[in-house]
C-alpha cells in the first residue's frame, strides 16, 4: 500500500528541514512526500527544493490560500492509497509511516488520528503518541473526540474517503477544518480510530 505524506507549509523555514529529515528517514518502503508551499515569504521553498530525494515533490500555490487549500492540493496530486497528514512544525520517529500503515491494515479503518507530544509547550512536537491508546469513535471520553475534533497533524486517511465525503473545507481559513471534516466523516459512518 502506497502512502502519501502531505505537508502544507507557510513561512516554516525554522522547522521544515528537521521535519523533512525525519520523514525521509522512515523505514517504510513505498511512500512519497508532497510539500505544498502556500506562497511563503521566507526560505521555505528553497529549503524544500534543496532535498534531492525522488520521493519528495514540491508544489507551489499561486496565491496564499490557507492550510485547507494546501492539503487539498497535495491530496489531489498524490499517488498513495493512504494520505498521511503532517504539519511542518513536527517531526516523526523512524517507524511513523509503518505504524499508520499497520493500523490501517489491522483495524480496516478509514481514518487513523493521533496527537503530537510537546506541541503545546513549544512550536515543535513529535508526532507519535497515538498507538498507546487506540480507541473507537464515538465511544471515547477523550477531549478531542467529544468535540468531534481530530487534528490534521498526524492523521491518516484512506484516499477513497475524499470521494465519499469531500475534501477539507477551504472556506475555513483560520481553523476548524479538521473538526468540520471529522463531523462529515462521523455522519457518513466511516470507521475512525484515535
Amino acid at each position: 500500500m502506497k502512502i502519501s505524506v502531505i505537508i502544507p507549509c507557510y513561512n516554516c523555514e525554522s522547522t521544515l528541514k528537521e521535519c523533512l529529515d525525519s520523514v525521509l528517514k522512515n523505514t517504510y518502503k513505498d511512500f512519497e512526500v508532497l510539500v505544498i508551499d502556500d506562497k511563503s515569504t521566507d526560505s521555505t521553498r528553497k529549503i524544500a527544493a534543496s532535498f534531492k530525494d525522488k520521493r519528495l515533490k514540491l508544489l507551489i500555490n499561486s496565491t496564499n490560500s490557507g492550510a485547507s487549500f494546501s492539503r487539498n492540493n497535495g491530496i489531489k496530486n498524490s499517488q498513495g492509497d493512504i494520505i498521511l497528514l503532517l504539519d511542518s512544525d513536527s517531526y516523526v520517529p523512524i517507524d511513523w509511516i509503518n505504524k499508520h500503515a499497520s493500523l490501517h491494515k489491522n483495524y480496516f479503518s478509514d481514518i487513523i488520528g493521533g496527537g503530537v507530544k510537546g506541541i503545546h509547550n513549544t512550536t515543535w512536537g513529535k508526532a507519535d503518541n497515538f498507538c498507546n491508546w487506540l480507541v473507537a469513535i464515538p465511544n471515547s471520553k477523550n477531549y478531542y473526540l467529544k468535540k468531534l475534533h481530530l487534528p490534521t497533524n498526524n492523521l491518516s486517511i484512506k484516499k477513497s474517503v475524499f470521494s465519499k465525503i469531500g475534501y477539507f473545507n477551504e472556506k475555513l481559513w483560520c481553523g476548524g477544518e479538521d473538526a468540520e471534516f471529522c463531523f462529515r466523516a462521523l455522519k457518513a459512518n466511516l470507521k475512525i480510530y484515535f
